[in-house]
Order: C-alpha cells, then structure tokens, then sequence
C-alpha cells in the first residue's frame, strides 16, 4: 500500500514523499519520492506524521485511570487514535493502595486481552502503566491528595508492580523522600524509568537521583520547587543534565 502527500514528517522536517507500506505487518518498508508510483490514498497539503506516544496521560472521554473501570478504559483505547496518538501510558493518581491496586489490575486486564487478540481491544496500544504517585511531596502536591502522599516504600512497589502484571514502566517520586535512592535504583535496575516530580528537591539532590538512576523529570517547572538563581532545583538540574528526560507541560 502506498500512501503520499506533500507533507510528510522525515529527518525532522517536511518531505513531499510516499510512503510504502506492508499491508500484511503494517510496517514501512520504504520511503519514496512523491508521485512515483501510483497511490493508494492520497493526502495532499495533510501533514501525515508517525503515531503519537503519549507517556503521561490520566483518562479522557469522561474515564479516569483510578476509575479502574474496564469499559471505560476500553473506550479510551478505542477514541485516542482519532487525536494521533497510537500507543499510551495510562496514569494514575495518587490515592490509597486500595484504590491504586484496582486501578493497576484493571489496566493488566485490558493490556492482557489486548496483548492476546489485538483485535478484541482495537485502537492505541496499552505500551504501560505510569504511575504518578503516591511517592510524592506534600509541600508540591498539586491535585494530587495530601493524605496519601507517602514517603517511597520499595514492599509496598513490588505490591503495585505485581497488581500490574509488570507494566509499570514509569514512576513518578519525590527521590528527596528516597531514603538512600533505594526505590530509584531498583526502578533503575528494573527497567523503569524513575522520574523525578511533585517534589522539593535540590538541585544537588536531583543530581544525585540522576546519578543514582532517574532518567526523567516529569512536568519540568510545574509541581517542583522553583528556579532560583542561588539554588535552581529540579528544573536547573533538568537543564544541566542533557541526558535527562524533561517531560512538557503546553
């Protein structure tokens, strides 16, 4: 299958292109100049762009991760790729262990089935869970609940990524409540990322969260201690760190 248009996202830029496509595997197979064979669809001045990865994300379509309600989650599958994005993070909230526990079985389950007949939950991809909480500061809570703001507890995780079947692939924590770092270098040493965020840390203490495994800071400036000048904090260190990841707020 060939698809075309004017405007084409390769090489971080613009292209009049085609694109090749496997109809069998759905994977590119290559890029060709525009107009050279004959197209299936044609897009003309549409911007055609590779599927969006939305890594944090709480709900949409009147559903909320902490809902762990499997049709609504279903739903949302279903929607989001009408808005661009082809695989997600569903996010939680901080809450209760209670309340945490059934939101990450709801999202194993779904992720299950669709992992089992791609078919049976048609849409964007469940790629994982993000879990924003509840290892996070109460001074730089945000929307998040004061009363279930707790300090890091590395048993209490192994429950969480247990109830999730393994896809918990980000977390978000106050690494300054991190005694020791030790839930950040088991995150690390895991394969999930440690992202730094709702948080009052240092810039020294960032750094030494980097150097003990986070690899992201979430939300940079919004639910952190602020910039200063004197002492820069979590989003000097997000600057001064290239090889951190600084998630956006637009």
């Amino acid at each position: 299958m060939i698809l075309q248009s004017k405007r084409v996202w390769v090489l971080n830029q613009w292209m009049e292109a085609q694109i090749e496509v496997c109809r069998e595997s759905g994977k590119i197979e290559a890029i060709l100049p525009y107009g050279s064979a004959p197209a299936d669809m044609d897009f003309g001045e549409l911007r055609v762009v590779p599927g969006f990865i939305d890594v944090h994300t709480h709900g949409a379509y009147g559903f909320d991760t902490n809902d762990a309600e499997e049709e609504g989650l279903r739903n949302w599958v279903q929607n989001i790729v009408g808005e661009g994005v082809t695989g997600f993070l569903p996010t939680t909230i901080t809450q209760s262990e209670e309340v945490l526990t059934k939101a990450l079985n709801n999202v194993a389950k779904v992720a299950r089935e669709q992992r089992a007949d791609r078919d049976s939950v048609p849409g964007a991809e469940i790629l994982g869970i993000h879990l924003e909480g509840p290892y996070l500061s109460q001074k730089y809570k945000g929307a998040q609940p004061e009363e279930f703001c707790v300090k890091p507890d590395l048993e209490q995780f192994k429950r969480y990524f247990d109830a999730s079947d393994g896809l918990i692939r980000i977390v978000t924590l106050a690494c300054e409540n991190d005694e020791g770092y030790q839930l950040t270098r088991f995150l690390n040493e895991n394969g999930i990322v440690a992202s730094l965020g709702h948080s009052s840390a240092t810039c020294a203490q960032a750094a030494m969260a980097f150097a003990n495994g986070a690899r992201s800071v979430t939300h940079v400036y919004n639910g952190m201690a602020p910039f200063h000048h004197r002492e820069p904090g979590i989003p000097g260190a997000a600057f001064r760190f290239k090889d951190v990841f600084g998630e956006n707020d637009l």
